[in-house]
């Protein structure tokens, strides 16, 4: 447990790193795999990269602009027949997210995800803050805030 704790990579946010140090459990790396291949696709969110150890995983990526949801009979809101719903919102990703693990058979019982903000993200220097200054200034739009991350820990 020591040696986990001491390894424990730095994308891990410090508020899982205990549960990831602690874990009786380890998870194979097809497994890992397993999440990219099996439940982010077409989930809204896009992976662009991932890393891991034996007990956890990160998914880096985005949100596409628009999260697509078949209209369904209990959706009176959607006016039209073949109109969609366009939702991409963290939580609806995540809850969708949940609902493929939940149904997965080989994941269900192995992992558990969270979805938190990239901890290893820092901001975007803006250097056209910099005319008429010494030195430029960080972006402080609504654009340059961290991205979500996924973070996969072994289920106990």
């Amino acid at each position: 447990m020591m040696a986990r704790l001491l390894e424990t990579p730095a994308w891990m946010p410090p508020s899982l790193a205990s549960f990831a140090a602690t874990s009786p459990v380890e998870v194979s790396l097809s497994h890992w795999k397993m999440i990219k291949s099996d439940l982010l696709v077409d989930s809204g969110f896009m992976c662009t990269s991932w890393d891991c150890t034996d007990v956890a995983a990160i998914f880096r990526g985005s949100m596409p602009r628009a999260y697509r949801k078949k209209k369904t009979s209990s959706s009176p809101e959607i006016d039209g027949d073949d109109e969609e719903q366009i939702d991409n919102s963290i939580a609806t990703v995540f809850e969708d997210l949940q609902e493929r693990l939940k149904n997965h058979p080989e994941l269900n019982d192995r992992v558990r995800l969270f979805v938190v903000y990239d901890y290893e993200w820092r901001p975007s220097f803006d250097n056209s803050m910099a005319i008429g200054r010494r030195q430029g200034g960080w972006d402080d739009s609504e654009q340059n805030t961290p991205p979500p991350v996924i973070i996969a820990l072994a289920k106990e």
